[in-house]
Protein backbone atom coordinates (compact mmCIF):
# COMPACT_ATOMS: atom_id res chain seq x y z
CA UNK A 1 0.00 0.00 0.00
CA UNK A 2 1.56 3.35 -0.80
CA UNK A 3 1.87 5.85 2.04
CA UNK A 4 -1.35 7.90 3.22
CA UNK A 5 -4.27 7.06 3.45
CA UNK A 6 -8.01 9.06 2.96
CA UNK A 7 -10.93 7.70 4.49
CA UNK A 8 -14.66 7.89 3.06
CA UNK A 9 -16.80 10.92 4.91
CA UNK A 10 -20.18 10.04 6.35
CA UNK A 11 -23.28 10.31 4.86
CA UNK A 12 -24.69 13.75 2.86
CA UNK A 13 -23.72 15.13 -0.14
CA UNK A 14 -20.14 15.81 -1.73
CA UNK A 15 -18.44 18.97 -0.68
CA UNK A 16 -15.98 19.97 -3.45
CA UNK A 17 -13.23 18.12 -2.48
CA UNK A 18 -10.62 20.17 -5.12
CA UNK A 19 -7.29 18.52 -5.28
CA UNK A 20 -6.15 15.83 -2.97
CA UNK A 21 -2.60 14.49 -2.30
CA UNK A 22 -3.77 10.89 -1.01
CA UNK A 23 -1.88 8.17 -2.05
CA UNK A 24 -4.14 5.46 -1.09
CA UNK A 25 -7.52 4.91 -0.55
CA UNK A 26 -9.62 1.67 2.19
CA UNK A 27 -11.66 -0.26 -0.35
CA UNK A 28 -13.68 -3.00 1.18
CA UNK A 29 -16.68 -1.40 3.02
CA UNK A 30 -19.38 -4.10 3.32
CA UNK A 31 -22.40 -1.08 3.19
CA UNK A 32 -22.58 2.04 3.07
CA UNK A 33 -24.04 5.43 1.96
CA UNK A 34 -23.15 7.88 -0.96
CA UNK A 35 -24.97 10.94 -1.63
CA UNK A 36 -27.45 10.14 1.31
CA UNK A 37 -28.26 7.10 -0.83
CA UNK A 38 -28.02 3.61 1.28
CA UNK A 39 -26.35 0.89 -0.35
CA UNK A 40 -25.37 -2.36 -0.52
CA UNK A 41 -21.92 -3.26 -1.89
CA UNK A 42 -22.16 -6.31 -4.07
CA UNK A 43 -18.85 -8.31 -4.53
CA UNK A 44 -18.39 -9.28 -8.19
CA UNK A 45 -17.96 -12.69 -9.34
CA UNK A 46 -14.01 -13.86 -10.55
CA UNK A 47 -12.90 -12.22 -14.04
CA UNK A 48 -9.94 -13.21 -15.92
CA UNK A 49 -6.86 -11.47 -15.33
CA UNK A 50 -7.68 -9.46 -18.57
CA UNK A 51 -9.47 -6.45 -18.91
CA UNK A 52 -11.55 -6.41 -22.83
CA UNK A 53 -13.05 -3.51 -22.39
CA UNK A 54 -15.74 -2.84 -25.12
CA UNK A 55 -15.48 0.91 -26.22
CA UNK A 56 -19.01 2.78 -26.17
CA UNK A 57 -19.66 -0.85 -26.82
CA UNK A 58 -17.91 -1.72 -29.71
CA UNK A 59 -18.39 1.24 -32.24
CA UNK A 60 -16.63 -0.26 -34.95
CA UNK A 61 -19.42 -3.34 -34.73
CA UNK A 62 -22.49 -1.30 -33.87
CA UNK A 63 -24.09 1.79 -33.62
CA UNK A 64 -21.79 3.25 -30.58
CA UNK A 65 -23.30 3.78 -26.72
CA UNK A 66 -26.33 1.98 -28.70
CA UNK A 67 -27.99 -0.52 -26.16
CA UNK A 68 -27.94 -2.57 -28.59
CA UNK A 69 -24.48 -2.73 -29.62
CA UNK A 70 -23.92 -3.03 -25.48
CA UNK A 71 -26.39 -5.89 -25.25
CA UNK A 72 -23.89 -7.64 -28.31
CA UNK A 73 -20.75 -6.92 -26.09
CA UNK A 74 -22.70 -8.76 -23.30
CA UNK A 75 -23.47 -11.85 -25.29
CA UNK A 76 -20.03 -11.77 -27.04
CA UNK A 77 -18.19 -11.42 -23.71
CA UNK A 78 -16.39 -9.02 -22.49
CA UNK A 79 -14.56 -8.24 -19.18
CA UNK A 80 -15.89 -4.50 -19.39
CA UNK A 81 -17.76 -1.81 -20.69
CA UNK A 82 -16.49 1.18 -21.23
CA UNK A 83 -18.70 4.36 -21.58
CA UNK A 84 -19.00 8.05 -21.63
CA UNK A 85 -21.32 10.37 -19.49
CA UNK A 86 -23.47 13.27 -19.84
CA UNK A 87 -25.77 15.28 -17.99
CA UNK A 88 -29.35 17.03 -19.68
CA UNK A 89 -30.44 20.02 -18.64
CA UNK A 90 -32.96 18.43 -16.39
CA UNK A 91 -30.73 16.10 -14.50
CA UNK A 92 -30.67 12.98 -16.46
CA UNK A 93 -27.30 10.94 -17.25
CA UNK A 94 -27.00 9.63 -20.29
CA UNK A 95 -24.91 7.59 -21.81
CA UNK A 96 -23.37 9.29 -24.46
CA UNK A 97 -19.21 10.70 -25.63
CA UNK A 98 -20.03 14.06 -27.73
CA UNK A 99 -21.01 17.11 -25.74
CA UNK A 100 -23.00 18.83 -28.53
CA UNK A 101 -25.54 16.72 -30.95
CA UNK A 102 -23.32 15.93 -34.25
CA UNK A 103 -24.58 15.89 -37.25
CA UNK A 104 -22.34 12.66 -38.09
CA UNK A 105 -24.59 10.43 -35.47
CA UNK A 106 -28.08 12.00 -35.01
CA UNK A 107 -30.96 13.68 -37.30
CA UNK A 108 -33.50 16.08 -35.97
CA UNK A 109 -37.42 14.01 -36.43
CA UNK A 110 -39.43 16.62 -34.40
CA UNK A 111 -40.14 18.60 -32.11
CA UNK A 112 -40.54 17.62 -28.00
CA UNK A 113 -43.36 19.64 -27.71
CA UNK A 114 -45.53 22.04 -30.44
CA UNK A 115 -44.00 25.24 -31.11
CA UNK A 116 -40.62 24.08 -29.49
CA UNK A 117 -38.28 27.08 -30.22
CA UNK A 118 -35.30 25.16 -29.20
CA UNK A 119 -36.32 22.79 -32.14
CA UNK A 120 -33.97 21.72 -34.05
CA UNK A 121 -31.58 20.00 -31.73
CA UNK A 122 -28.74 19.06 -33.66
CA UNK A 123 -26.12 21.09 -33.14
CA UNK A 124 -27.12 21.86 -29.74
CA UNK A 125 -25.13 20.96 -26.37
CA UNK A 126 -26.33 18.03 -24.51
CA UNK A 127 -26.40 19.83 -21.06
CA UNK A 128 -28.90 22.60 -22.91
CA UNK A 129 -31.14 19.96 -23.98
CA UNK A 130 -33.94 18.06 -21.78
CA UNK A 131 -34.21 14.60 -22.09
CA UNK A 132 -37.70 14.58 -23.49
CA UNK A 133 -35.86 16.62 -26.42
CA UNK A 134 -33.21 14.40 -26.48
CA UNK A 135 -35.24 11.16 -27.12
CA UNK A 136 -36.47 13.09 -30.24
CA UNK A 137 -33.43 12.38 -31.80
CA UNK A 138 -32.56 9.45 -34.73
CA UNK A 139 -29.03 8.36 -33.65
CA UNK A 140 -29.04 5.78 -35.83
CA UNK A 141 -29.63 6.71 -39.28
CA UNK A 142 -26.26 6.20 -40.71
CA UNK A 143 -23.24 4.89 -40.28
CA UNK A 144 -20.80 6.34 -38.99
CA UNK A 145 -17.65 7.76 -41.18
CA UNK A 146 -14.20 5.59 -40.85
CA UNK A 147 -16.53 2.24 -39.33
CA UNK A 148 -16.78 0.64 -42.55
CA UNK A 149 -18.29 -2.24 -40.96
CA UNK A 150 -20.28 -0.83 -38.21
CA UNK A 151 -23.90 -1.97 -38.07
CA UNK A 152 -26.14 0.59 -37.68
CA UNK A 153 -28.67 0.22 -35.24
CA UNK A 154 -31.65 2.50 -37.53
CA UNK A 155 -33.93 4.92 -34.96
CA UNK A 156 -31.61 4.43 -31.55
CA UNK A 157 -32.63 6.79 -28.98
CA UNK A 158 -29.51 7.76 -26.09
CA UNK A 159 -29.42 5.48 -24.01
CA UNK A 160 -29.61 6.43 -19.90
CA UNK A 161 -27.25 5.20 -17.60
CA UNK A 162 -29.97 3.44 -15.65
CA UNK A 163 -31.22 1.97 -18.71
CA UNK A 164 -27.78 0.43 -19.50
CA UNK A 165 -27.50 -1.27 -15.63
CA UNK A 166 -31.35 -2.56 -16.49
CA UNK A 167 -30.08 -4.15 -19.65
CA UNK A 168 -27.18 -5.82 -17.73
CA UNK A 169 -29.55 -6.99 -14.83
CA UNK A 170 -32.01 -8.35 -17.61
CA UNK A 171 -28.84 -10.21 -19.19
CA UNK A 172 -28.13 -11.47 -15.60
CA UNK A 173 -24.34 -10.36 -16.34
CA UNK A 174 -22.96 -10.70 -13.01
CA UNK A 175 -19.40 -10.68 -14.01
CA UNK A 176 -19.40 -7.72 -16.00
CA UNK A 177 -17.75 -4.66 -14.82
CA UNK A 178 -18.09 -0.76 -15.97
CA UNK A 179 -15.32 1.89 -16.80
CA UNK A 180 -17.95 4.92 -16.96
CA UNK A 181 -16.14 8.71 -18.49
CA UNK A 182 -17.57 11.70 -16.95
CA UNK A 183 -17.25 13.55 -20.06
CA UNK A 184 -16.37 16.94 -18.22
CA UNK A 185 -16.97 19.65 -20.39
CA UNK A 186 -14.83 22.92 -19.16
CA UNK A 187 -12.67 21.61 -16.73
CA UNK A 188 -12.86 25.57 -15.33
CA UNK A 189 -16.58 25.46 -14.10
CA UNK A 190 -16.31 22.96 -11.28
CA UNK A 191 -19.80 23.33 -10.54
CA UNK A 192 -20.84 21.68 -13.53
CA UNK A 193 -18.04 18.85 -12.99
CA UNK A 194 -19.48 17.94 -9.57
CA UNK A 195 -23.26 18.13 -10.54
CA UNK A 196 -21.69 15.36 -13.26
CA UNK A 197 -19.74 12.83 -10.81
CA UNK A 198 -22.46 13.39 -8.19
CA UNK A 199 -25.30 12.14 -10.47
CA UNK A 200 -23.60 9.04 -12.15
CA UNK A 201 -22.02 8.21 -8.66
CA UNK A 202 -26.03 7.77 -7.20
CA UNK A 203 -26.89 6.00 -10.57
CA UNK A 204 -23.77 3.89 -9.66
CA UNK A 205 -24.52 3.64 -5.65
CA UNK A 206 -28.13 3.22 -6.18
CA UNK A 207 -27.76 0.24 -8.00
CA UNK A 208 -25.47 -1.52 -5.78
CA UNK A 209 -22.46 -1.70 -8.44
CA UNK A 210 -19.86 0.39 -6.56
CA UNK A 211 -17.12 -2.55 -6.82
CA UNK A 212 -17.78 -3.53 -9.92
CA UNK A 213 -16.84 -0.06 -11.28
CA UNK A 214 -14.50 2.32 -12.74
CA UNK A 215 -14.75 5.73 -12.80
CA UNK A 216 -12.29 7.48 -15.03
CA UNK A 217 -11.88 11.33 -16.79
CA UNK A 218 -9.29 13.30 -18.64
CA UNK A 219 -10.42 15.76 -16.13
CA UNK A 220 -8.34 14.64 -12.70
CA UNK A 221 -10.33 16.82 -10.32
CA UNK A 222 -13.28 14.43 -11.23
CA UNK A 223 -11.55 11.80 -9.95
CA UNK A 224 -10.32 13.82 -6.76
CA UNK A 225 -13.67 14.18 -6.07
CA UNK A 226 -14.61 10.87 -6.20
CA UNK A 227 -12.24 9.33 -4.05
CA UNK A 228 -12.90 10.49 -0.21
CA UNK A 229 -16.75 9.60 -1.04
CA UNK A 230 -16.53 6.63 -3.17
CA UNK A 231 -13.54 4.46 -2.33
CA UNK A 232 -14.88 0.73 -4.20
CA UNK A 233 -14.54 2.38 -7.19
CA UNK A 234 -11.28 1.82 -9.08
CA UNK A 235 -10.45 5.46 -10.32
CA UNK A 236 -8.84 5.60 -14.28
CA UNK A 237 -6.77 8.09 -14.90
CA UNK A 238 -7.55 9.00 -18.94
CA UNK A 239 -4.11 10.70 -20.06
CA UNK A 240 -2.70 12.78 -23.48
CA UNK A 241 -0.83 15.75 -24.30
CA UNK A 242 -3.58 17.76 -24.26
CA UNK A 243 -5.01 16.95 -21.10
CA UNK A 244 -6.71 20.03 -18.77
CA UNK A 245 -4.56 22.07 -16.73
CA UNK A 246 -3.70 20.40 -13.46
CA UNK A 247 -3.97 16.64 -14.47
CA UNK A 248 -0.37 14.74 -15.96
CA UNK A 249 -0.05 12.48 -18.47
CA UNK A 250 2.97 9.88 -16.76
CA UNK A 251 2.39 6.90 -14.45
CA UNK A 252 4.38 8.20 -11.64
CA UNK A 253 1.93 12.00 -11.59
CA UNK A 254 -0.98 8.86 -11.28
CA UNK A 255 0.69 6.70 -8.96
CA UNK A 256 1.19 10.30 -6.99
CA UNK A 257 -2.61 11.49 -6.69
CA UNK A 258 -3.51 7.53 -5.33
CA UNK A 259 -5.50 6.68 -8.74
CA UNK A 260 -5.26 3.03 -9.74
CA UNK A 261 -4.98 2.26 -13.42
CA UNK A 262 -3.49 4.63 -15.62
CA UNK A 263 -5.38 4.83 -19.25
CA UNK A 264 -2.97 6.66 -21.80
CA UNK A 265 -3.72 7.13 -25.38
CA UNK A 266 -2.11 3.61 -26.98
CA UNK A 267 0.92 5.33 -28.70
CA UNK A 268 2.79 6.66 -25.78
CA UNK A 269 3.22 3.26 -24.02
CA UNK A 270 6.67 1.66 -23.87
CA UNK A 271 7.37 -1.79 -22.51
CA UNK A 272 9.61 0.49 -19.70
CA UNK A 273 7.07 2.93 -18.68
CA UNK A 274 4.58 0.04 -18.47
CA UNK A 275 7.12 -1.60 -16.02
CA UNK A 276 7.08 1.46 -14.07
CA UNK A 277 3.51 1.70 -13.95
CA UNK A 278 3.52 -1.46 -12.61
CA UNK A 279 6.39 -1.31 -10.33
CA UNK A 280 4.23 2.10 -9.08
CA UNK A 281 1.29 -0.50 -8.19
CA UNK A 282 -0.63 0.74 -11.33
CA UNK A 283 -2.75 -1.30 -13.50
CA UNK A 284 -2.32 -0.31 -17.27
CA UNK A 285 -5.70 -0.27 -19.78
CA UNK A 286 -4.99 1.97 -23.20
CA UNK A 287 -7.28 3.41 -25.53
CA UNK A 288 -8.33 2.88 -28.12
CA UNK A 289 -6.76 -0.02 -29.64
CA UNK A 290 -7.93 -0.81 -33.00
CA UNK A 291 -5.26 -2.52 -34.88
CA UNK A 292 -4.84 -6.55 -34.25
CA UNK A 293 -0.91 -5.90 -34.27
CA UNK A 294 -1.22 -3.05 -31.45
CA UNK A 295 -3.02 -5.40 -29.64
CA UNK A 296 -0.71 -7.75 -29.89
CA UNK A 297 2.46 -6.07 -29.12
CA UNK A 298 0.56 -4.21 -26.22
CA UNK A 299 -0.29 -7.86 -24.88
CA UNK A 300 3.62 -8.94 -25.22
CA UNK A 301 4.74 -5.58 -23.14
CA UNK A 302 2.37 -6.47 -20.29
CA UNK A 303 -0.66 -3.98 -20.18
CA UNK A 304 -3.67 -5.20 -18.07
CA UNK A 305 -6.10 -4.79 -20.43
CA UNK A 306 -6.93 -2.87 -23.91
CA UNK A 307 -10.00 -0.44 -25.07
CA UNK A 308 -11.28 -1.43 -28.37
CA UNK A 309 -13.77 -0.60 -31.07
CA UNK A 310 -13.75 -3.91 -31.99
CA UNK A 311 -13.89 -6.51 -28.62
CA UNK A 312 -14.90 -9.43 -31.27
CA UNK A 313 -11.02 -8.97 -33.14
CA UNK A 314 -9.83 -8.68 -29.12
CA UNK A 315 -11.46 -11.42 -27.75
CA UNK A 316 -10.25 -13.63 -30.82
CA UNK A 317 -6.65 -12.48 -30.26
CA UNK A 318 -6.78 -13.62 -26.36
CA UNK A 319 -8.54 -17.27 -27.27
CA UNK A 320 -5.51 -17.85 -30.03
CA UNK A 321 -2.92 -17.04 -26.93
CA UNK A 322 -4.90 -19.69 -25.20
CA UNK A 323 -5.96 -16.59 -22.31
CA UNK A 324 -9.11 -17.24 -20.12
CA UNK A 325 -11.88 -15.56 -22.36
CA UNK A 326 -14.36 -12.88 -20.29
CA UNK A 327 -18.12 -14.62 -20.00
CA UNK A 328 -20.58 -14.71 -22.42
CA UNK A 329 -24.11 -13.55 -21.49
CA UNK A 330 -26.69 -15.31 -23.50
CA UNK A 331 -29.94 -12.75 -24.21
CA UNK A 332 -32.78 -13.22 -22.16
CA UNK A 333 -36.18 -13.18 -23.21
CA UNK A 334 -37.37 -10.33 -21.84
CA UNK A 335 -34.61 -7.47 -21.66
CA UNK A 336 -35.85 -3.95 -20.79
CA UNK A 337 -35.59 -1.23 -23.62
CA UNK A 338 -37.81 1.55 -23.16
CA UNK A 339 -36.69 3.04 -26.15
CA UNK A 340 -36.87 -0.16 -28.12
CA UNK A 341 -39.17 0.17 -31.30
CA UNK A 342 -40.76 -1.95 -33.10
CA UNK A 343 -38.15 -3.56 -36.02
CA UNK A 344 -38.60 -5.35 -39.32
CA UNK A 345 -36.57 -7.71 -39.01
CA UNK A 346 -38.38 -10.68 -38.66
CA UNK A 347 -37.57 -11.29 -34.70
CA UNK A 348 -41.07 -12.02 -33.18
CA UNK A 349 -41.64 -9.97 -30.60
CA UNK A 350 -40.73 -10.76 -27.20
CA UNK A 351 -38.58 -13.35 -28.63
CA UNK A 352 -34.77 -13.37 -27.40
CA UNK A 353 -32.43 -14.19 -30.64
CA UNK A 354 -29.47 -15.75 -29.26
CA UNK A 355 -25.68 -14.61 -29.34
CA UNK A 356 -23.92 -15.90 -32.24
CA UNK A 357 -20.32 -17.33 -31.82
CA UNK A 358 -17.52 -15.50 -32.91
CA UNK A 359 -17.35 -17.06 -36.18
CA UNK A 360 -20.09 -16.18 -37.17
CA UNK A 361 -20.88 -12.75 -35.65
CA UNK A 362 -19.29 -11.24 -37.96
CA UNK A 363 -16.19 -9.17 -36.59
CA UNK A 364 -14.56 -6.66 -38.85
CA UNK A 365 -12.85 -9.25 -41.60
CA UNK A 366 -16.42 -10.58 -41.97
CA UNK A 367 -19.85 -9.83 -43.93
CA UNK A 368 -22.52 -8.91 -41.32
CA UNK A 369 -26.26 -10.12 -40.95
CA UNK A 370 -29.18 -8.22 -40.02
CA UNK A 371 -29.98 -9.54 -36.53
CA UNK A 372 -32.91 -8.49 -34.31
CA UNK A 373 -32.45 -6.72 -31.39
CA UNK A 374 -31.90 -8.90 -27.96
CA UNK A 375 -35.18 -9.07 -27.06
CA UNK A 376 -37.49 -8.90 -30.69
CA UNK A 377 -38.39 -5.31 -29.84
CA UNK A 378 -35.64 -3.24 -30.75
CA UNK A 379 -34.25 -1.21 -33.89
CA UNK A 380 -33.21 -2.38 -36.49
CA UNK A 381 -29.77 -2.09 -37.92
CA UNK A 382 -27.84 -2.63 -40.99
CA UNK A 383 -24.19 -3.44 -41.92
CA UNK A 384 -22.41 -0.88 -44.49
CA UNK A 385 -20.15 -2.22 -47.40
CA UNK A 386 -16.79 -3.80 -46.84
CA UNK A 387 -13.92 -2.03 -46.99
CA UNK A 388 -11.04 -3.62 -45.00
CA UNK A 389 -10.52 -4.47 -41.36
CA UNK A 390 -11.55 -1.95 -39.24
CA UNK A 391 -12.66 1.38 -39.77
CA UNK A 392 -10.50 4.19 -41.76
CA UNK A 393 -11.11 6.80 -39.46
CA UNK A 394 -8.47 7.27 -36.62
CA UNK A 395 -9.78 7.07 -33.55
CA UNK A 396 -10.65 10.35 -31.47
CA UNK A 397 -10.49 10.82 -27.85
CA UNK A 398 -11.23 8.01 -25.90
Amino acid sequence: MRDGEVTRRAGGAAADVGYLTHTSRPRAVAKGHILGFPCAVEKPPAQPPFDLQSHRGGRGQWTESSLYAFARSLELGVTTLELDTHLTQDGVVLVWHDHTIETAKCQDTAPATPNDPDFPYVGDRVRDLTYAQIQTLDCGYQQLPGYPQQMVVERNRIATLEQLFELVRDHRADGVGFNIETKVEDPSNAAERDALVDAVLEQIYTNGWPERTQLQSFDWAALDRTAPVAPELELVALAEAENPGGAGLTPQEVADRGYDVWSPQHVVLTQANIAQAHDLGLKVAPWTVNDPADMARLMDWGVDGLITDYPWQLRQLMQQRGMPLPTAYAAQDQPSDPQARPGRSGTAPGKARPAESPASTGGPDSPGREHGHSQGRGPEHKQGPKQGQHGAGTPGRN
